[in-house]
């Protein structure tokens, strides 16, 4: 997301603020002049330390089985709690999550998996046509 707003929006960049525990992805993020927060995004002091309450739009990109002590659903809760306002876009792994994230407070909801079948079914279609 970040190269891609770099390319066609970099004016961008300055509103966004990353939260990680990894120092390297915050590093490379300083260098493309995104802000970061080193912290766990499920703790209270982490969300508050980066001023998540005054955001606009919060992205969950992490799916949950790749999430530890938390998930997305834990995450739009809190998150809509201390962000009312703010548009919030959630990831998914299944489906069947969609309507409970929603519920929960999520505006958009990004499923990875379907996103990738859609790429690669363009792909095969540009290698064989899609009349093949």
């Amino acid at each position: 997301m970040v190269e891609k707003m770099g390319e066609t929006a970099p004016e961008l960049l300055k509103k966004i603020m990353v939260i990680d525990f990894n120092l390297e992805v915050l590093k490379e993020l300083a260098g493309r002049n995104v802000k970061g927060v080193f912290g766990d995004i499920s703790s209270m002091d982490t969300l508050d330390h980066a001023h998540v309450a005054k955001a606009e739009i919060i992205f969950s990109t992490i799916p949950d089985m790749l999430l530890k002590k938390t998930g997305n659903l834990s995450l739009v809760k809190t998150c809509r709690t201390i962000a009312p306002n703010a548009v919030i876009v959630a990831t998914v792994d299944s489906m069947d999550r969609i309507e409970e994230l929603k519920k929960k407070g999520a505006n958009e909801i990004f499923l990875p998996y379907a996103f990738i079948s859609e790429s690669l079914a363009w792909i095969i279609f540009g290698i064989y046509g899609k009349n093949n």
